[in-house]
């Protein structure tokens, strides 16, 4: 219509339509969920880049995946069915060690993520 009569009414309604359009779309869209955990310090909150994180197979103590956070101190690991437990480790902070993961339960496979809070040392 815009196109065919361009006129000021036109151009109102078509962007009125559009911020419509993008209102609805990102109602119907929802949020997404997190895939991945984050490392951050205990006392400030903040970030913590270049942490060492391990996932480990409680089984046969076995190290699965190693991986560093990024600047936004995020990680994630990708497991199929077991128990698992992960470390971080980063100097100047005490070393963390999680309680076991059960996921024995599982289907396919999961991404383990979990926010961790370091404290220094």
């Amino acid at each position: 219509a815009l196109v065919i009569s361009p006129t000021f009414t036109t151009l109102v309604l078509l962007i009125v339509q559009l911020a419509f359009l993008g209102l609805f779309k990102r109602i119907a869209e929802g949020k997404r969920p997190r895939s991945w955990g984050a490392i951050v310090d205990a006392v400030k909150g903040k970030p913590l880049a270049l942490v060492v994180v391990r996932i480990f197979d409680t089984q046969f103590n076995k190290l699965l995946d190693t991986q560093i956070t990024d600047t936004r101190g995020r990680y994630a690991f990708l497991v199929g069915r077991g128990t698992f437990y992960i470390t971080a480790e980063k100097p100047g902070y005490v070393a963390y060690r999680s309680n076991t993961l059960d996921l024995k339960a599982l289907e396919t496979t999961e991404i383990v993520h979990q926010d961790i809070k370091l404290q220094s040392s």
